[in-house]
C-alpha cells in the first residue's frame, strides 16, 4: 500500500498536476455517474465534536473505486479548528483483487475537485468571451482559494477584482499572506467581514460570478443585491438544513439551472428543499459535458450551479494523483495486505 500524505499530495499537485489534467479528470468522473457506470450511494454523515464526519464510498467501472472520509467544521467550531480546512482521507482500492493500494489525504483535493467541477458548470454559463470582470467569493478557507486559482486562470484575460467575505473579522489580514498569491498585482482584491453589510451588498451589486463556499443555515445575502445576468455557485451547503442562498434567487434563475447530481440536491441540498425546485427540469452537469455542450443560454435572472459533492469526484482525484505519485517515486509503501 502506498501512503500519501498531506505534503506528498501537495508535492504532486505542484510538481506533476496541470489544470488539464485535473479538469479533464473531474469531467470524465461527472460523464460516467451521468451514464450511470457508477456506484455512488449517498454519502453518511456522523456529528463528532466540531466537526461532521462524511463517509463517501464510490466506484467506476475500470477507473477507480474507494471511500473518502472527510471531517466538515461546524459552524459553531472555532477559527483555529475551521483554519485547518477539511481533514479527509481517500483509501483506493485495487478493482480486481480488492486489497488496499492507496491511502491518499483528502484535505487539498477535496477542494480542488470541487472547483473543478464549479469551474465546468460555471463555464457553460459564463464563457470566456463573456469577459467577467467581478468575483465576490464567500469563504476565505481552502475551497475559497482554490475556487478563486481556478477561475482566475480561466478568465485571466478579464477578471479585475476579487472580493473574498469572511464570517469572522479575526482573518481579514489573510490577504497578507501567501495563500493568495496567484494572481497578477493589479488585480484587486480585498477581504470584507460579515459585519460589514453595505460593503458586502455594494460588492454584490456589481459581482458577475458569486461563489457561495459555506455550510451556513442562513441565507449569506438578499437576493435583490444580485445583479441581473450574475452566475452564482454553491458548493458550501450539503444538508436539508444548509440554506447559502434565499428561495427568491433559486427561482429567479427560473431553469437555468445545472447541479452536479439531481438525487443527491434532492436529498441534500436544502436551497431547492426550500424553494420546493422541481430538479427533474433542471440540468445535470455530466449530461450536458456528455452531450459536448459549450454554451447554456441563461432564461432567468440569474443562473445557478449548485454542486454537493459526488463520491465519484474524490475516488477519481485520488486515483489520479496516486498513479502520478507511484511513476515519480512519491510517498510511502507499507506492506499492509
Amino acid at each position: 500500500m502506498l501512503v500519501l500524505t498531506k505534503s506528498d499530495v501537495s508535492k504532486v499537485i505542484d510538481e506533476f498536476l496541470n489544470t488539464d489534467d485535473l479538469i479533464d479528470n473531474q469531467r470524465n468522473a461527472l460523464i460516467s455517474f451521468s451514464k450511470g457506470n457508477v456506484q455512488n450511494p449517498l454519502r453518511s454523515t456522523i456529528k463528532s465534536g466540531n466537526h461532521n464526519l462524511l463517509y463517501m464510498p464510490s466506484s467506476v467501472d475500470h477507473q477507480a473505486i474507494g471511500m473518502k472520509v472527510v471531517a466538515v467544521p461546524l459552524q459553531t467550531a472555532s477559527v483555529k479548528v475551521k483554519s485547518d480546512g477539511l481533514p479527509g482521507a481517500t483509501i483506493v482500492h485495487d478493482e480486481s483483487t480488492g486489497l488496499v493500494e492507496g491511502l491518499v489525504n483528502a484535505t487539498e483535493l477535496t477542494a480542488l475537485r470541487t472547483a473543478s467541477s464549479s469551474l465546468l458548470g460555471t463555464s457553460l454559463f459564463v464563457p470566456k468571451s463573456a469577459n467577467p470582470r467581478k468575483m465576490v467569493i464567500f469563504s476565505t478557507g481552502k475551497q475559497a482559494y482554490n475556487h478563486a486559482a481556478l477561475f482566475y486562470r480561466f478568465y485571466k484575460e478579464s477578471i479585475d477584482e476579487i472580493t473574498y467575505w469572511n464570517h469572522s473579522s479575526t482573518s481579514l489580514d489573510i490577504l497578507n499572506s501567501s495563500m493568495f498569491d496567484f494572481v497578477d498585482t493589479e488585480i484587486i482584491q480585498s477581504v470584507i467581514a460579515s459585519s460589514e453589510g453595505k460593503r458586502v451588498d455594494e460588492k454584490l451589486s456589481t459581482a458577475d460570478i458569486v461563489i457561495c463556499c459555506t455550510p451556513s443555515l442562513v441565507p449569506l445575502f438578499s437576493s435583490d443585491k444580485v445583479k441581473e445576468g450574475a452566475h452564482i455557485t454553491l458548493i458550501g451547503s450539503y444538508k436539508p438544513e444548509m440554506q447559502e442562498i434565499d428561495t427568491q434567487l433559486i427561482h429567479d434563475a427560473g431553469d437555468s439551472i445545472i447541479v452536479d447530481s439531481r438525487s443527491d440536491c434532492a436529498e441534500e441540498a436544502g436551497e431547492f428543499i426550500r424553494a420546493g425546485t422541481d430538479l427533474s427540469k433542471v440540468h445535470t452537469l455530466g449530461d450536458l459535458l456528455q452531450d459536448g455542450s459549450s454554451y447554456l443560454k441563461r432564461n432567468g435572472r440569474v443562473s445557478i450551479y449548485k454542486g454537493v459533492g459526488i463520491g465519484i469526484q474524490d475516488s477519481s482525484i485520488a486515483r489520479l494523483i496516486l498513479d502520478k505519485a507511484k511513476r515519480n517515486d512519491i510517498g510511502t509503501h507499507i506492506d499492509f495486505n
